[in-house]
């Protein structure tokens, strides 16, 4: 299934926060969980990054918009093409080879989110535009898989789950394939509670956030690994219920 794509957006502005109203979940706990994630992501990122920088394989022509890698140092992302006045970006997703892009926009009120895409074709980047793998709901927060044949986000008012935001994937075969159909990923990844800020470190392990029993949870693997039950971050046990 190819994803149906819309007419390309105006501006946004980027903002480090999460999308307020976006969810049901109370504010201190998403910005505390968005916290706590990038807290423990950094921790566990700083032993691998000379490894994963040395197995990184080189980006291909007109890469990551023909932009530098980023640094340690902050700086605006894009001015000219992501970062542009009256809109409201989060969580951008770049393929392993950093040829397609995909990122969430929210309105001004960060409420009804949306994913938009673009990919590197015939030496030039393809006009933003937005694309639809599960009718009728909000959807955001993209992240590829490392082979980038997977791409998952979270859905808002999910038909197929259990809670007010669960996560999603689609999968194809390869760059140049399809979309497949959007499937929600099984327990233990979602529950009934809410599930957000999937993330994912170089050595496989993932991190999201959920309001069930705490904030921070990792897991090893998906999709094949989800027979065990995700282990709370924190470092004391949890529960998926």
């Amino acid at each position: 299934m190819q994803p149906r794509m819309c007419g390309a957006m105006s501006e946004l502005k980027i903002r480090s926060s999460g999308p307020r109203g976006s969810t049901r979940i109370a504010a201190p706990f998403y910005h505390a969980a968005c916290l706590a994630v990038a807290i423990c992501l950094a921790t566990s990122l700083i032993g691998q990054t000379k490894q994963a920088a040395s197995a990184r394989p080189p980006l291909a022509p007109g890469a990551y918009f023909g932009l530098k890698l980023p640094g340690e140092t902050p700086e605006v992302f894009a001015p000219s093409i992501m970062s542009t006045p009256g809109r409201y970006v989060d969580r951008i997703a770049f393929s392993p080879d950093g040829t397609e892009c995909y990122f969430t926009v929210f309105d001004s009120s960060w409420t009804n989110g949306r994913i938009l895409f673009t990919r590197y074709e015939n030496g030039a980047w393809a006009p933003q535009a937005q694309v639809t793998f599960v009718d009728g709901q909000q959807q955001f927060e993209p992240l590829f898989s490392r082979d980038g044949n997977q791409l998952y986000f979270v859905v808002k008012n999910s038909t197929g789950g259990r809670s007010d935001t669960d996560f999603w994937m689609v999968r194809r075969a390869s760059r140049e394939a399809a979309w497949g159909q959007p499937e929600p990923l099984p327990a233990p990844l979602n529950s009934p509670k809410n599930e957000l800020n999937l993330a994912q470190t170089a050595d496989g392990t993932f991190y999201f956030a959920s309001n069930r029993d705490g904030g921070l949870w990792r897991h090893g693997s998906l999709p094949d690994g989800l027979q065990a039950r995700p282990a709370f971050a924190g470092g004391k046990p949890g529960s998926a219920g």
